[in-house]
Formats: structure tokens, sequence, C-alpha cells
């Protein structure tokens, strides 16, 4: 594991002020557990998982998908959605068919009964967005969503076990006018 070297004190992040309570990770896991037991307990009564949701979701948003672009679409391990995609296959809410013009990629769709099933429970799941999101107005919402897609942006950058990106200084202050000299009398 490599940690982060500071060149000098001053470069060194404030320990005692850090609230773990007010990180930004801890925020948005936070509310994304939150958002995920609430809406989890309701998808148990079809007896479905939320990543299961969250997969007949994708792929009815983009129908016919290679498992590897499912996986990225639902932030998922490869391995674990094609097990996930099994126990989905077993309960007819999709399909897996290899491609033609190559045998080694699979393609998943919706069976028509899964594109049912996710089209019952997407009122619900926007229901727990707006219940997330009262008070905020169309433009909070819109510049929340670009901040997360940025956010997201950055972190890709990274890759797992590799090197460290710089961190993008922040956007410089505007400087304040020159404040007005009174003229001498």
């Amino acid at each position: 594991m490599v940690f982060l070297q500071f060149a000098n004190s001053a470069d060194m992040p404030d320990l005692d002020h850090y609230r773990f309570t007010r990180a930004f990770p801890y925020l948005l896991a936070k509310v994304g557990v939150r958002m995920e037991q609430l809406f989890s307990a309701e998808l148990r009564s079809d007896d479905l998982t939320l990543p299961m949701y969250r997969v007949m979701a994708a792929l009815r948003e983009q129908e016919d998908q290679r498992l590897i672009d499912l996986a990225e679409m639902v932030s998922s391990e490869l391995s674990t959605l094609s097990r996930l995609v099994g126990k989905m296959i077993a309960k007819r809410y999709v399909t897996r068919k290899r491609l033609t013009d190559d045998g080694r990629t699979v393609c998943i769709s919706l069976t028509p009964s899964g594109r049912a099933l996710v089209e019952r429970w997407i009122p619900r799941a926007i229901y727990y967005e707006q219940l997330a999101t009262a008070g905020l107005d169309a433009a909070q919402l819109k510049q929340l969503r670009l901040l997360m897609d940025h956010i997201f942006a950055n972190l890709h950058r990274v890759e797992i076990g590799g090197p460290m990106p710089e961190l993008n200084p922040e956007p410089a202050a505007r400087p304040k006018a020159p404040a007005a000299r009174k003229p001498k009398r």
C-alpha cells in the first residue's frame, strides 16, 4: 500500500479538523445505504434483490448488453454479475445468448416478464429518489447530478493499484479589486 508523502507540514491535511461523519465518502455512503435499505425491503415482496432490480432497470434503459458493459453500468464485478445473471435466468427475468460474431461474448436481454416486473418497480424507485431529494428545486437537482458525474470522473481516473494522480489545484480565488484611495485634502 502506498501512502501519500508530504514534502512539508504545510501540505499535510489538517487532521485536527477532520471529522469522519462530515467526510464526503461517509455522507455519500450514508445516503446510498439508507436508500438501499428502504427499497430492498420492498423488493423482497417479489423475491427480488436490489442488484437484480439494477440489472433489469439497466437493461430496460439499454437493451441487449454485453456482460462486461452491463457490469460497468451497474457497478458490479464481472464474476459477481455473471452469477447474478445465472440466478435471473433461472427466474426467467433475463436471457443470455452468445453473439454470432464473437462466440466468447454473451449478450444479456430482458424477458417480457422481466420487463413487466421492472416496470412495476420503477415508480417506487422514482418515489425514493423524490423522497431523498425533496426540497431541492430542478436547478439544484441538475447541479447535483452534474457534480456526481464530475466526482465519478475524478475517481475513474485512478487505476486500482496504480499510481495516484496529482490532485488538481483548487480554482484560484478571484483577486479583490484594490481599495479606492481617498483623495488627500
